[in-house]
C-alpha cells in the first residue's frame, strides 16, 4: 500500500496553481475570486482566512462581499448580478447556508456559470456529474 500524504500533494497544486497565474499575469490577467459572505460565522471567517492565504501564496487575488444577516433578498441578487457583470471577477464563491429569509435557489440560479466556482448552478452540476470538461474549477478564466 502507498502512502499518501497531503503537505506534497499541497505543494504540487500550489506549485501547478503559481505557474497558471504567472502566465495570466503575463497577459495583464489577475485572477480574482469573490467571496460573498451574509453574517460572521465563525467557520466561514476560518475558510475566508484560509482563501485569502491560499490565494495570496499563489498571487491571486480573493476580496469578500459581507452582507448583513438582515440582507434583503433583492440586496442579495442585485451584488450576484454586479459581480456577474464585473469583468475583474473571474470565480464567485458564496458561503453557505444563507439565511431561511433568503431564496437560495434563486441566487444560484442568477450566477453565472462561468464565475460559478463552486458547483452551485444547475449546468455546472450537469457538467460536473457528466464528466463533462465544463463547470466547477474547470471553467477557464477568460482571456
Amino acid at each position: 500500500m502507498k502512502e499518501l500524504r497531503g503537505m506534497p500533494c499541497a505543494k504540487a497544486i500550489l506549485a501547478d496553481l503559481q505557474e497558471k497565474v504567472d502566465t495570466l499575469k503575463e497577459k495583464g490577467i489577475v485572477p480574482k475570486l469573490k467571496v460573498v459572505r451574509v453574517g460572521a460565522r465563525e467557520d466561514d471567517l476560518s475558510y475566508e482566512r484560509g482563501i485569502y492565504k491560499r490565494f495570496e501564496g499563489a498571487g491571486a487575488k480573493a476580496e469578500t462581499v459581507e452582507l448583513p444577516l438582515g440582507v434583503t433578498q433583492e440586496e442579495l441578487e442585485q451584488v450576484i448580478l454586479e459581480l456577474n457583470r464585473d469583468d475583474s471577477v473571474h470565480g464567485v464563491l458564496m458561503f453557505r447556508p444563507l439565511p431561511k429569509t433568503l431564496d437560495e435557489i434563486r441566487i444560484k440560479s442568477l450566477l453565472a456559470e462561468e464565475k460559478d466556482v463552486d458547483c452551485l448552478t444547475s449546468a455546472n452540476d450537469a457538467h460536473l456529474f457528466a464528466g463533462g470538461k465544463k463547470g466547477y474549477h474547470l471553467v477557464p478564466l477568460r482571456q
